[in-house]
């Protein structure tokens, strides 16, 4: 039975994962790290992802069509684990995402109820991607992993999704999201990877040394040995070889431009050192040359207020002179009448008394 987890929340309360078999029981999906770092809930996203026996689907940030009590809409998130077995419904979901995402969305938010607890309707989910179904005899995947731009080379992966079979290697299969730059999508190696973060006019090939294929118990080794030797043609290995020569001139002519953006990054640095050197000596001598000038200024303006203190002075010294000698004068002249009037008086009054 498929283990299927939702991660969503209520009017009111946070997001938790929700195991949808068991309804309203939250638990946390077990997933591998790589899984956990790509799929990001908070973002649309699409993780594949093939361990030994199991395949584990991410989708992320899907509309639910319902808001929080905040009136910020509110997301449901997806994680769909299965056994290799069940490959054909795996690749009919992705099949749906790829091209008609609102329908899934509307299936989903359909199959959750908050009453006001949230509850989860197994069997609607578990039905999703069922109009999807193929039953013809598949392609095998070209075990060329590449990644590439999303608008570019989405009706590409989906007719490869639609028309043949995902690779057995363990690991990374198929990675989709505007949320991560290309060095994200180069670092994770995915065997298709798109998102409109990749500039790229064509699909960037990837190294794959590290993938192990994985073995599918139900497959004979003659079935595993045919589905190799097929995946392996000529072509891909001149296709890889070539591209690897290709990413080497590449790295080569990158190194070159980095060494040469970085020596004019230091040239242009010095050139800034020294122009700001320039700048503070020029400000540093018009400081000066306007302390000169405000000293000669002072110099002058205590001269001259010196000179007119001085004649300043030398005027209210005469002045007090010339006022002193003029009150010396008038006491003089005052005390020699009143002198005269007394002995005026004296005189007057001897000759009364003979």
């Amino acid at each position: 039975m498929s283990k299927i987890f939702i991660e969503t929340r209520g009017t009111s309360e946070v997001y938790n994962w929700f195991d949808a078999l068991e309804s309203n029981k939250k638990q946390l999906p077990q997933l591998p790290e790589l899984v956990k770092k790509l799929a990001d809930t908070e973002f649309e996203s699409l993780v594949l992802y093939r361990e030994s026996r199991q395949l584990i689907l991410a989708i992320t940030a899907l509309k639910s069509g319902r808001i929080d009590n905040r009136t910020r809409p509110i997301r449901n998130s997806l994680i769909w684990i299965d056994d290799n077995d069940e490959e054909a419904k795996i690749r009919a979901i992705i099949y749906e995402y790829l091209t008609a995402k609102d329908g899934l969305e509307k299936d989903i938010a359909d199959a959750i109820t908050e009453t006001p607890e949230i509850k989860i309707d197994y069997q609607k989910i578990e039905s999703i991607g069922n109009n999807n179904l193929e039953s013809n005899a598949l392609n095998s995947a070209r075990l060329i992993y590449k990644i590439g731009n999303l608008d570019k080379y989405k009706q590409e992966l989906i007719d490869e999704i639609k028309s043949c079979s995902l690779p057995k290697e363990k690991g990374l299969l198929v990675f989709i999201t505007n949320s991560k730059s290309q060095k994200t999508f180069e670092e994770a190696k995915p065997w298709r990877g798109l998102s409109n973060n990749i500039s790229s006019e064509g699909w960037i090939i990837l190294e794959n040394k590290n993938k192990k294929p994985v073995v599918n118990e139900k497959k004979t080794k003659k079935q595993t040995s045919q589905i190799s030797t097929k995946s392996f043609t000529d072509s891909e290995k001149s296709l890889t070889k070539s591209n690897k020569t290709e990413r080497t001139l590449l790295n080569i002519f990158s190194i070159i431009l980095v060494l040469l953006l970085v020596s004019n990054a230091f040239l242009l640095y010095k050139i800034n050192e020294l122009e700001k050197k320039i700048n503070q000596i020029e400000n540093l001598q018009s400081v000066i040359d306007k302390s000169k000038t405000d000293v000669e200024k002072l110099t002058t303006n205590l001269e001259n207020d010196i000179v007119t203190a001085k004649d300043k002075f030398e005027k209210a010294f005469m002045e007090a002179q010339k006022q002193f000698n003029d009150d010396i004068f008038k006491a003089t002249s005052k005390y020699e009448t009143e002198m005269a009037k007394v002995q005026q008086r004296l005189s007057d009054s001897i000759e009364r008394i003979n």
